[in-house]
């Protein structure tokens, strides 16, 4: 290898890593703002094929546009008022102020704290002030837990709200990105980058539809089996721990926590609690296995460790909607790199696929 070849391939790595470092400082600064565009930028893509369809039928551009977005606008601000308000009600209920005479719970935190101090002889008093005194704190914990999630979810759904405004013009003016990237590109890269923008749209519409399908059947799916068990407000739980799976790994472990805790704290028997921690987790077994792989199947083609890295880094940048925009924003890049002459072997560090040595 040359020392030119050393220091060309030098440049490149620096580069990059200055690239990477002020895209890093850029989102974690104004993380508030960008993430949500990104956000839209995704659903203008999902709403893109009913717009088309919408202007085939006689829909002209202005029309197609708005009327696709009031539907979709609708759509979200519904969802927004139950969880909200649903929220609302069981930080209200599960609070540290809030907590009632009548929970029941304390006997799990009894027999595990007798299992534990068998061996070293403590007194009946001794055990039931040391049970109570965890027991207070895993109730603390537990409200507090609760009221950390939806104030997020709710400071979340307030972002969201200029996400119909974002959506709609990105598809109104949808045509001005192609022409800009025709005018501003090479005549020999000119239909690379055309190509890598249309391969982006094929997959965040894969993508996006297959995970709205999911999300209905999971949702169901809980619903049904909270239901089951008698846990208060099952529909909006089973909705929240649906769309959690948004979140690969994380979301799923979030959204089987909340309801156990609520069993956990308001039902007599702790059998109750170990039944929806066993349900959801039979369902996520379904999803991961069986359902998403059927109906999404491999569409973003990423690495596993790369989807885990990716939600956690954006998720201290953005928080949950950084989280939840990870996994497609993360296959775009892959995408681009893919497509680019310089950067080419850094895609395989993204990809699912496993390379022969």
């Amino acid at each position: 290898m040359t020392q030119n070849t050393k220091n060309r391939r030098l440049s490149t790595y620096a580069y990059l890593t200055i690239i990477i470092a002020g895209l890093l400082s850029l989102l974690y600064v104004g993380s508030n703002i960008i993430f949500p565009i990104i956000f839209a930028f995704f659903l203008a893509l999902l709403l893109l094929p009913a717009v088309k369809r919408l202007q085939k039928i006689g829909f002209n551009h202005f029309w197609s546009s708005i009327s696709t977005v009031f539907v979709i606008s609708s759509v979200m601000f519904a969802f927004a008022y139950l969880l909200y308000f649903q929220g609302s009600v069981l930080v209200n209920e599960f609070s540290e102020d809030n907590k009632t005479a009548q929970i029941e719970p304390e006997k799990v935190i009894e027999d595990v704290v007798d299992g534990a101090t068998e061996t070293v002889g403590l007194s009946k008093s001794k055990k039931r002030s040391t049970s109570k005194a965890i027991f207070d704190k895993v109730v603390s914990f537990s409200g507090t837990y609760l009221g950390t999630f939806f104030s997020g979810l709710q400071e979340t759904l307030f972002f969201l709200i200029l996400t119909p405004i974002y959506v709609f013009f990105m598809l109104y003016y949808r045509m001005n990105l192609f022409e800009f990237i025709k005018k501003r590109s090479k005549e020999e890269s000119r239909e690379s980058n055309l190509k890598t923008l249309k391969s982006i749209e094929e997959m965040a519409q894969k993508y996006l539809r297959g995970l709205v399908v999911v999300i209905f059947i999971v949702a169901c799916l809980n619903i049904i089996t909270l239901f089951a068990f008698g846990i208060q407000s099952p529909i909006f739980l089973g909705l929240v721990s649906g769309i959690l799976i948004v979140i690969p790994y994380i979301g799923v472990a979030i959204g089987g926590a909340v309801p156990t805790i609520i069993a956990l704290m308001t039902k007599d028997s702790y059998w109750i609690a170990i039944g929806v921690a066993s349900s959801y987790a039979f369902v996520q077994f379904l999803e991961g296995n069986f359902i998403t792989p059927k109906i999404i199947g491999d569409s973003t083609n990423l690495n596993p460790l790369v989807i885990i890295i990716g939600i956690v880094v954006l998720g201290a940048l953005g928080g949950v909607l950084a989280m939840i925009v990870a996994v497609p924003l993360f296959a775009s890049v892959k995408i681009i790199l893919e497509n680019s002459k310089n950067y080419k072997e850094f895609a395989l560090l993204l990809k699912n696929n496993i390379t022969k040595p």
